[in-house]
């Protein structure tokens, strides 16, 4: 069956479940769908944890002094996304694999924002880790060098990708350039990465947060096997 690890998974796991659900991706059909969170915290620790995990380098220069930035600023500097990739992929994926009956060949990776960045840290430094990713509204600005990063991607096995951001995204974080690097991102895998093939989609009159559920449901229709029609008898 396929699997579908969901970054965020505090918030995002009953919408993406539903999601999963209600595009008939159930009984022998069915794909799991494994939330990745934490513990309850405050809204303050959850941030810096969260930032800890999904950053992998600190701000850039031109980031360091700004207040958009400010509150993750100390996780960034302590980035812990090397360390979070290696409990994913060491510890986390080889539990799951041995419990349920997954199919590795026909994995998700899916995130929203910075987790969306760390898809995407994923997919460049270990490009057969995941089948596919579903990236929505990844936070590039945090990480511009991965735009330059995605000109050198290449993978033996093909990868899917697809990435989705709202039309009003830049009119809401101006600082981050949201648009123009999901656009940038998507021609560079294009013009480089052969082997992978890359879908883009743009919801119009959406912002940061508004995007996202249209995101998860379009990302997991494109990137999920279609499900077999049923015949009523």
């Amino acid at each position: 069956m396929p699997v579908i690890y969901l970054l965020d998974g505090n918030s995002l796991f009953g919408e993406a479940a539903g999601l999963a659900e209600a595009s008939g991706y159930f009984g022998p059909t069915a794909a799991y769908v494994v939330g990745i969170g934490y513990p309850d915290q405050d809204y303050g620790q959850w941030l810096g944890l969260r930032a800890h995990d999904f950053l992998s380098a600190p701000l850039p220069p031109a980031l360091q002094q700004s207040p958009v930035a400010a509150p993750i600023k100390s996780a960034a500097d302590s980035a812990g996304g090397v360390g979070f990739q290696k409990f994913l992929l060491q510890e986390l994926r080889p539990i799951i694999e041995r419990r349920y009956a997954v199919d590795p060949q026909r994995s998700i990776l899916a995130g929203h924002s910075l987790g969306a960045l760390f898809g995407l840290h994923v997919m460049l430094n270990a490009a057969s880790a995941f089948n596919e990713y579903l990236l929505c509204s990844p936070s590039i600005w945090l990480e511009p060098q991965l735009l330059d990063n995605a000109s050198a991607f290449s993978s033996v096995l093909p990868v899917r990708v697809f990435v989705g951001f709202g039309s009003k995204e830049d009119e809401q974080l101006a600082e981050g350039h949201m648009s123009k690097n999901a656009q940038e991102l998507v021609a560079r895998l294009r013009n480089h990465a052969f082997s992978t093939e890359v879908s883009l989609m743009i919801f119009e009159g959406r912002d940061h947060g508004t995007s996202l559920p249209d995101c998860l449901s379009q990302g997991l229709l494109t990137l999920l096997p279609v499900p077999p029609a049923t015949t009523s008898h």
